[in-house]
């Protein structure tokens, strides 16, 4: 299994992470994408004020304002594209990156009939009990070396 590549990310990099498995499909073996924001424009309204600074910070504007621009950003339209397994996980929680964007993920995996796990924590935006942390890493840890192999 050497020379497998696999790509992971928490908040930003769970968004990063995902664009890039639907964007660049053949460059990934597996993918752990965690409490990432996938539809910026079917989320916006449950984000946290912050949030939406961030995304309207992001986009020039509101996503009525700059549609062409939330277009680019629409991961979850192109996640028919994705031919690697994935590992999603988020907290149900979460307002930060609104636990909607699971869902919505989830919900276009089966559609396409990608293969996924999916798991989620009671927890919001960057988890504060150390167990449901642990368990995150660790289900990561066990899915890539699954996925592939060891680096032993």
């Amino acid at each position: 299994m050497s020379g497998r590549v696999g790509i992971y990310g928490y908040s930003y990099g769970g968004m990063q992470s995902m664009a890039a498995i639907t964007r660049t499909p053949n460059r990934f073996d597996a993918a752990a994408p965690m409490a990432g924001i996938y539809s910026e424009r079917q989320t916006f309204e449950h984000q946290d004020r912050l949030g939406r600074i961030f995304t309207i910070d992001g986009h020039g504007g509101l996503p009525e304002e700059r549609p062409e621009i939330y277009d680019k950003t629409e991961t979850i339209a192109r996640i028919g594209n994705i031919t690697a397994p994935v590992l999603i996980q988020h907290g149900d929680r979460d307002v930060r990156a609104p636990f909607l964007n699971f869902e919505l993920a989830v919900a276009a995996f089966e559609e396409h009939g990608i293969e996924y796990e999916a798991h989620t924590y009671p927890e919001g935006h960057g988890f504060r009990n150390p167990e449901n942390r642990i368990a995150l890493y660790r289900r990561m840890e066990e899915f890539f070396r699954r996925e592939l192999g060891s680096c032993r």
